[in-house]
């Protein structure tokens, strides 16, 4: 009897574990950079988050100290938004930290979902501690 009840836990969390698994899983667009700098997500917000929708962020995923001159988020070949001026503060609303180095943007763009078989991506330029200006296309899957 007591292999019945062991055997009945654990098809309940394995039930529990894929759920979790696929309901993060599917409500979640990523990408980086090719040489690991950026990391970019676009995901559901929660049920008790105070915006709801779509968040779009990016991050350095590097110590290096970069310059980022401009964010924008493309829908195909239509720009959503595009951001050129960034510095480091918190939200007072919901404690969002924003910094510039290491760059973290984690609110670029709150919206509606992504659109089946449209292409997204976010472009980013940046400057190094060369003063050479560098752009990047990350696409989301």
């Amino acid at each position: 009897m007591m292999k019945f009840y062991a055997a009945l836990v654990g098809v309940f969390v394995l039930a529990i574990a894929g759920f979790i698994y696929w309901d993060y899983s599917t409500h979640t667009m990523k990408g980086s950079s090719k040489d690991g700098t950026w990391k970019v997500l676009f995901q559901e917000q929660g049920p008790g988050s105070l915006e709801g929708g779509w968040m779009l962020s990016v991050e350095q995923k590097t110590t290096e100290e970069l310059t980022v001159k401009k964010l924008a988020f493309l829908e195909g070949e239509e720009v959503i938004v595009s951001r050129t001026e960034f510095s480091d503060w918190v939200d007072n609303v919901d404690g969002t930290v924003h910094t510039l180095h290491p760059f973290s943007f984690p609110d670029l763009f709150f919206g509606d979902p992504p659109t089946d078989n449209i292409s997204y991506q976010v472009q980013i330029v940046w400057q190094g501690l060369d003063g050479e200006e560098q752009m990047e296309y990350i696409t989301l899957n």
